[in-house]
């Protein structure tokens, strides 16, 4: 058995600091080896924050089986209840804040993380609104003078995979978009161009 806790915490530094794209391959290729090929492994264990998306860096794998926080099978497994909390409270010898206790109601916006997940898993409305305004600009004015315009000081090619990258990062979280599927093949030919 192998156990593998935050698998993701490369993916996600990879994609603030700029060089997902760099790492994907390679990180991809270290999941692959260490759960598909070898021989004697039966069972992993893989914890992270993203949702785990059967068609992207676990594709080539056999019965997988994802459970995450809104799975109500496994609900009492993450978080703590009301008495719970208070236990752990007075063990420690603290007492609650009723002014800092913020219950999150089903129609408010749930977030965890920067990830929006009331309904379905997301990114914020306002992420995708800035990626879309960017990609937006892009396609009006053209790269350079987008660039000029809104005064951003960077190279091209890196302006673009940070870009790209952010939108990876949307689609890793629900690959199923197709909006940022179109901006994902938009950038990929825009890419070709460099």
């Amino acid at each position: 058995m192998i156990f593998i806790d935050e698998y993701d915490t490369p993916f996600i530094e990879a994609h603030t600091k700029g060089f997902y794209e760099e790492v994907r391959g390679g990180l991809s290729g270290l999941l692959h080896n260490s759960l598909k090929t070898s021989n004697s492994l039966k069972y992993a264990f893989i914890t992270g924050i993203q949702r785990v998306a059967k068609e992207n860096i676990f594709s080539d794998l056999n019965n997988l089986v994802v459970c995450d926080v809104t799975d109500q099978r496994y609900a009492a497994y993450f978080g703590f209840d009301s008495d719970e909390t208070k236990e752990l409270l007075e063990y420690y010898g603290l007492e609650l804040n009723n002014k800092k206790i913020h219950i999150i109601h089903k129609s408010s916006n749930q977030n965890v993380t920067g990830i929006v997940v009331n309904e379905k898993v997301q990114v914020s409305a306002k992420y995708r609104k800035e990626i879309r305004q960017e990609i937006y600009y892009i396609r009006k004015f053209g790269l350079e003078s987008h660039l000029k315009k809104r005064n951003i000081d960077i190279e091209k090619e890196k302006y673009i995979n940070i870009l790209y990258g952010k939108i990876l990062y949307v689609l890793q979280i629900n690959n199923k978009d197709n909006e940022f599927n179109k901006y994902k093949k938009f950038m990929n030919d825009f890419k070709n161009k460099f």
